[in-house]
């Protein structure tokens, strides 16, 4: 099981949140304080993607341990983005690379974390409405489900093929605007308007190319290090052991 991921189960302290997903200021202070140490990155970047695992369920309140012992590691911990979208931060940074209308982005956002949700044998609160369906076409949202999910696998794939050598983060960028790129060409290809909110947001694609370094920056130190799966040194990192040998991609 990952170290810090066992630590926070035999916390006892509360773990209250700022913002969706966000450890508080305070509870990051109180873990230190407690152990005396930190994940890479921090405890405020390593919750949020424990916060994606089975161990943790996320509420408004702030984050409660469930009672059952999970036996986290790294690939558990990079599925929480590569299934849940979670940390959403860096979700929003892709959706804006690919040019995803921010409103199908965070619908995206709920849907994969409802699906998580029921996996759990949480009670989820149905998103059948009629207006909804009016605005957020089924059709439309698998089309950018497909596309994302194929950005994803793409960087998946990608990090899983690197050897444990130092890599430059421009090889990363490289790999991140194409799968982007192909998946926003995917949309485009296949979308048909009838009627409710665009999926692609026109006025982001001038932005896209601007954005790419922040993007993969984002993926690296929000999801990547605070994972366990990736160690940067200067200009460049490291993939950890098969860190992503095994991870599986399914929004």
């Amino acid at each position: 099981m990952n170290k810090f991921a066992q630590e926070i189960f035999d916390y006892d302290g509360p773990l209250e949140i700022e913002g969706a997903w966000r450890l508080s200021a305070k509870a990051d202070r109180r873990l230190q304080q407690a152990y005396g140490h930190t994940p890479p990155g921090g405890w405020s970047d390593f919750m949020p993607l424990l916060s994606g695992t089975p161990m943790i369920k996320p509420t408004k309140g702030g984050l409660f341990k469930r009672m059952e012992r999970v036996d986290v590691d790294t690939t558990m911990l990079l599925e929480s983005f590569t299934k849940m979208l979670v940390p959403p931060q860096v979700a929003a940074g892709l959706f804006i690379l690919i040019g995803i209308h921010p409103a199908w982005g965070l619908r995206l956002a709920q849907r994969a974390h409802r699906k998580h949700e029921s996996h759990l044998g949480d009670n989820v609160e149905s998103v059948a409405r009629s207006r909804e369906y009016e605005l957020f076409d089924p059709k439309i949202h698998e089309l950018l489900r497909e596309g994302l999910e194929k950005t994803i696998q793409t960087i998946v794939d990608f990090m899983a093929g690197l050897d444990n050598e130092q890599h430059s983060f421009d090889e990363l960028v490289e790999v991140v605007e194409q799968a982007a790129e192909s998946a926003r060409e995917h949309i485009e290809g296949n979308y048909e308007d009838k009627g409710g909110i665009d999926p692609l947001d026109e006025g982001a694609t001038p932005n896209i190319y601007r954005t790419r370094n922040f993007v993969v920056m984002d993926l690296v130190s929000g999801v990547f290090v605070p994972a366990g799966a990736v160690k940067v040194e200067l200009k460049t990192f490291r993939v950890i052991d098969d860190a992503f040998s095994n991870v599986e991609v399914s929004l």
